[in-house]
């Protein structure tokens, strides 16, 4: 008996860790993205990046070294989302990436590069 209440008590213990990992985890990565995110939007304006229908950015003209690490750094925040967000749902980080992408498609502002499903690029109107 005493055995099986340890055992409960330490999977209790280890799920609450993860809980409180993952919601760590969740608040740096939202919190890095926020930072990035006026830069990202200048970076789409000017039409230097585009998203792809896999929910990432895509460089579409020369980006100074500066840009291209916080383009570097919001993709591989993205993929950890993507993961996460995958591990909860069952679903495969691609499939959580491309219905992002189909989120943004439909969300972005105008003069905006985006991809469609047949990896066609076109400027939002």
């Amino acid at each position: 008996m005493n055995a099986m209440i340890h055992r409960r008590s330490l999977l209790i213990a280890v799920l609450a860790l993860f809980t409180f990992v993952s919601g760590v985890l969740a608040d740096d990565l939202k919190a890095r993205m926020s930072a990035r995110l006026l830069a990202m939007d200048g970076l789409r304006a000017t039409g230097k990046v585009g998203e792809n229908n896999l929910g990432y950015l895509t460089v579409r003209t020369k980006l100074a070294s500066k840009e291209q690490s916080l383009l570097t750094a919001e993709n591989a925040d993205r993929k950890k989302v993507y993961t996460m967000i995958a591990k909860r749902t069952g679903e495969s980080a691609t499939v959580v990436g491309r219905k992002r992408a189909a989120r943004i498609r439909k969300l972005s502002k105008p003069g905006i590069w985006l991809q469609d499903d047949n990896k066609k690029w076109y400027r939002k109107q």
